[in-house]
């Protein structure tokens, strides 16, 4: 059961426990677990303007007060306890109390199961649990964010069940994803180059590189304006930028501006690589930041170790694609060098991109979440 024991839950079990003792005496009893959640609605009643507000409209102020829900360790003792006491309800029903964190999906034993106390008049002390809640068993996550350790044996097998119709991934509506895209794309290639590109050819060498930096400054101090943050690439890409154009335009050398394609890619595979291994690898801010991809609410370790491994892969990728970079850089002429890195950079982009979304897809499966598009 969820919410609090009121007289009416009261009520309904002792009815049923009526029901089970007249129409089903041979079969087997149930236990009842009585399972509070954190950040549960119900503690509004703790609200004194609220509950007082509400009260007037007809009900009983302390009952209001009695229903708030604060901390689920406090309270599942309490409704355990009436349950236990209620000489309406059958004493062959066992009942054990639990806390669910709705951040992390952990559910916590508070009270293990006991049986309900025969009557007023037959209590014994010794059947009563004890007052102080019992140690808390281990809490071991499975793969779909719940704890199989502190859920009774018979109900265990629904535990992934429920896992799998509750979890899913959420991306913006298409048009809205496509935006997304485009703009995080553009913001961080498209719009630099093309303005490097531009004032280059309008005013010469030095005032396209000056105004491929003045672009790519702007577009992070939007992004800092209306966000509060700059994405990582973008941040890597102006710092970069901005010490190859001083070095550029203190030694007039144009190759030196150009070693800026496979540094920034070297770069790029150290970033990747050193957050491979941690608690938010790369892949997965990235994820968010470029498609605005929600994940499930509650810790999937599956997923998790997708984006640690993909996190990986684009290490490699953007290793190689450095090592390319910097052969052609030694070897090949500056027009030349200018196209072939381009397709370099494209082909490695585009297969890795494929190999993740493929990769993806496949581990989605695997651990029966759903990919979905956010409602309008």
């Amino acid at each position: 059961m969820g919410g609090r024991a009121t007289p009416a839950v009261i009520q309904d079990l002792a009815w049923i426990s009526y029901l089970h003792e007249t129409k089903t005496p041979d079969a087997d009893w149930f236990e009842l677990a009585v399972m509070h959640h954190t950040d549960c609605g119900s503690g509004f009643f703790a609200d004194d303007g609220l509950r007082h507000g509400f009260a007037a409209c007809g009900f009983d102020d302390a009952e209001l007060a009695g229903l708030a829900v604060l901390d689920p360790a406090a309270t599942v003792p309490v409704d355990v306890e009436k349950i236990i006491n209620a000489p309406q309800v059958s004493s062959k029903i066992r009942v054990s109390g639990y806390s669910y964190d709705v951040k992390t999906g952990l559910v916590t034993t508070v009270r293990r199961a006991a049986a309900v106390l025969p009557g007023p008049l037959t209590r014994a002390a010794s059947r009563r649990p004890s007052p102080s809640p019992a140690p808390r068993e281990p809490r071991y996550q499975n793969e779909y964010g719940y704890i199989r350790s502190v859920i009774p044996a018979p109900y265990r097998a629904w535990v992934p069940k429920l896992g799998r119709m509750a979890e899913h991934l959420e991306l913006p509506r298409p048009l809205r994803l496509v935006r997304t895209a485009a703009w995080s794309l553009g913001e961080s290639a498209g719009l630099p180059i093309g303005a490097l590109a531009i004032a280059a050819w309008l005013g010469g060498r030095d005032i396209g590189i000056l105004t491929g930096l003045g672009v790519t400054c702007v577009i992070a101090a939007i992004r800092k304006f209306r966000t509060g943050t700059v994405p990582g690439l973008l941040a890597i890409s102006v710092m970069l930028l901005t010490v190859q154009t001083i070095v550029v335009l203190a030694t007039g050398s144009l190759w030196i501006f150009l070693l800026h394609f496979p540094v920034a890619n070297l770069c790029l595979c150290a970033l990747f690589a050193r957050s491979a291994f941690g608690p938010n690898p790369l892949c997965a801010r990235l994820a968010a930041e470029m498609i605005a991809l929600r994940q499930p609410t509650t810790h999937q370790p599956g997923l998790h170790r997708f984006f640690q491994r993909a996190t990986v892969l684009w290490a490699v990728i953007f290793l190689l694609l450095a090592a390319s970079l910097a052969i052609l850089l030694a070897t090949e002429p500056t027009a030349t060098f200018i196209l072939l890195s381009s397709l370099a950079t494209i082909s490695f982009v585009a297969a890795g991109t494929g190999a993740s979304i493929v990769w993806f897809l496949t581990v989605l499966r695997r651990h029966g979440l759903r990919l979905r598009f956010a409602p309008s």
